[in-house]
C-alpha cells in the first residue's frame, strides 16, 4: 500500500510540475515574443526606426525604384574601370522625404556623390508605419556599378 500511495503521490506531483512548467514556459515564451517585437521595432535616440511594422516604399515599389536608379544614375567620367557597389543608408521621414545620407560602403567619392544626387532627386516615398502612424525610418540600399 505504501508503494502504491507513494507512486500515486509521485505521479500527481509530476503532473503538477509538468503543468506548472508548461504555464511558466508559456508566459516566458510570450515575454520573449513581446521583447522580440520591441527589438524589431526599436527606435534610436532621435526617434528614427530601424524596423517598423511597415517599411517605407518608393512609389511603385522596388521594381520602380530599380528602374528609376537605372534611368538616372550616371557613371562618373574617367572611372570606367571601376565597378562595385555603393551602399547608402538614409532616413525616409514621416512625409516621405529623404535625408541624413550615410555611405556605408564607398566605391569612390565621385560614385558616392552620384548616388546621393539621385536619391535626393527621387519623388517622395510612401512613409514607413508603426502602430498605424507614419514614422521616420532608416533605409539602406545597394547601388551596383558595372562596366
Amino acid at each position: 500500500m505504501k508503494t502504491t500511495l507513494f507512486s500515486v503521490l509521485f505521479l500527481v506531483n509530476s503532473i503538477f510540475m509538468s503543468v506548472f512548467a508548461v504555464n511558466n514556459l508559456s508566459s516566458t515564451t510570450n515575454q520573449i515574443l513581446e521583447d522580440s517585437v520591441k527589438i524589431k521595432s526599436r527606435v534610436d535616440e532621435n526617434g528614427i526606426y530601424f524596423a517598423p511594422e511597415r517599411l517605407p516604399q518608393f512609389p511603385g515599389g522596388d521594381k520602380a525604384m530599380v528602374e528609376y536608379l537605372a534611368a538616372n544614375i550616371r557613371r562618373p567620367a574617367g572611372l570606367d574601370s571601376i565597378q562595385g557597389v555603393v551602399l547608402i543608408r538614409f532616413v525616409v521621414s514621416e512625409t516621405g522625404k529623404r535625408s541624413d545620407y550615410v555611405i556605408k560602403r564607398s566605391l569612390h567619392p565621385l560614385f558616392d556623390e552620384e548616388v546621393i544626387r539621385v536619391i535626393e532627386s527621387m519623388p517622395d516615398w510612401i512613409p514607413g508605419q508603426y502602430e498605424g502612424e507614419e514614422v521616420p525610418v532608416y533605409y539602406t540600399i545597394p547601388v551596383l556599378f558595372k562596366r
